[in-house]
């Protein structure tokens, strides 16, 4: 089977959907299966006349270049982009043709599944159309009927979660009628991979003591709201042992400017450290150095971060929509959304007790490495290509 792998984002880009994707691609070759991914390279200058080309120092990789990113600060006009997925969209199909791509999968509802559409559609190949959750959810605003459209063409209509499925099945019950939910998985890593001097330089970067308690933000912050929810319940924890904070990520500007008056206002100077998120392959070290990773978000589903946590056997705190992963009390702790006063009292709670932490992380690293392996989730991909292929 020759697959061409559609992703928003693919490495050297850092996001989720590039951290995914890396890892389906490199499994479904490992399992025989020809793959050619797509990079939408955005580092460059923005030019909707760009170009599509293999990439000879990569492994059977395609580059878009240059593509636009929504989260630079200038913004690209809606028309410019349209033209850009125009052109994409032909190049890409022209490519896949003399390749001899068999059948399209794309990762996304957004861009890459927009084009990838078109794709699918001019070489007369099966198209997978693959639902992640980013935004709100993906279901309303403006992208709604484009979602509609993308989801009524594809040949198949794969998730990341049961949470997907619930909204899918609301807003689009036909599809959802034959969508195949294939949950993501985690690769085990070897445990632990640092020692004390290693957690400790870390920890020193966050200006984290060994006795002091390291909550860490793990990812782009885009709503005001989580942070200073978060940054109320930090405030609220007693003194001893010393809270500290790291957000790791990319910190809008709207959000930075809320962020800067809210660490005044409780004089977290000296306990808030921001710094950009590390390459992927060592993001797992970071979280290995933290005692608790905190996820307070309202989007719907699973993220990449919450399982690479709890495959390196930390606490997690995150709110209830990450349900679907953690069990309450058991391998994590889940409080309502945007309720500061549940998130004090499970912060205070874990803060002063190192063996539940530890517990916690224990039954989390053994659960995700029992139901989230990366073999079962190639398995699935696997078996829906040769079904759409056999048809």
């Amino acid at each position: 089977m020759r697959v061409l792998l559609v992703p928003e984002t693919f490495p050297p880009s850092q996001s989720g959907i590039a951290v995914s994707a890396l890892r389906i691609v490199t499994h479904l070759r490992a399992a025989g299966v020809e793959v050619w991914a797509v990079d939408f390279d955005s580092r460059g200058e923005f030019e909707p006349g760009l170009t599509v080309r293999i990439d000879d120092s990569r492994e059977q990789t395609i580059i878009v270049t240059p593509f636009f990113d929504n989260q630079r600060p200038v913004r690209i006009p809606e028309r410019a982009k349209a033209a850009a997925r125009r052109e994409a969209a032909l190049q890409l199909a022209v490519l896949a043709r003399s390749l001899g791509i068999q059948l399209v999968h794309s990762m996304s509802v957004f861009n890459a599944g927009f084009i990838a559409t078109f794709v699918a559609s001019a070489i007369e190949r099966p198209h997978v159309a693959g639902l992640r959750g980013f935004g709100r959810h993906p279901f309303d605003g403006l992208r709604a009927e484009c979602v509609r459209w993308i989801l009524e063409r594809a040949t198949a209509v794969v998730l990341a979660n049961r949470s997907l499925f619930e909204l899918l099945a609301v807003a689009h019950p036909v599809e959802a009628g034959s969508a195949v939910v294939i949950p993501d998985s985690v690769p085990a890593l070897r445990y632990p991979s640092l020692d004390t001097s290693g957690r400790n330089a870390i920890r020193a970067e966050a200006r984290a003591g060994s006795d002091d308690v390291l909550v860490t933000i793990a990812g782009n912050l885009r709503e005001r709201k989580l942070l200073g929810v978060s940054l109320q319940a930090l405030a609220s924890l007693p003194d001893h042992p010393t809270t500290r904070l790291l957000i790791l990520g990319r910190v809008q500007p709207a959000v930075q400017e809320q962020l800067d008056a809210d660490i005044r206002r409780y004089r977290f100077e000296d306990r808030v450290v921001t710094r950009d998120a590390p390459p992927p392959e060592e993001l797992s070290r970071w979280l290995e150095a933290s005692d608790i990773v905190l996820m307070p978000s309202v989007d719907y589903g699973t993220t990449n971060i919450v399982l690479e946590a709890m495959e390196r056997a930390r606490c997690v705190v995150a709110t209830d929509v990450f349900a679907e992963v953690i069990r309450d009390g058991d391998d994590g702790i889940l409080v309502d959304r945007l309720d500061q006063a549940a998130l004090a009292t499970a912060l205070a709670g874990l803060s002063g007790d190192s063996e539940k932490r530890t517990r916690l992380g224990q039954r989390a690293r053994a659960r995700v490495l029992a139901e989230r392996r990366p073999d079962d989730e190639t398995r699935a991909y696997v078996e829906l290509y040769e079904q759409l292929g056999a048809a």
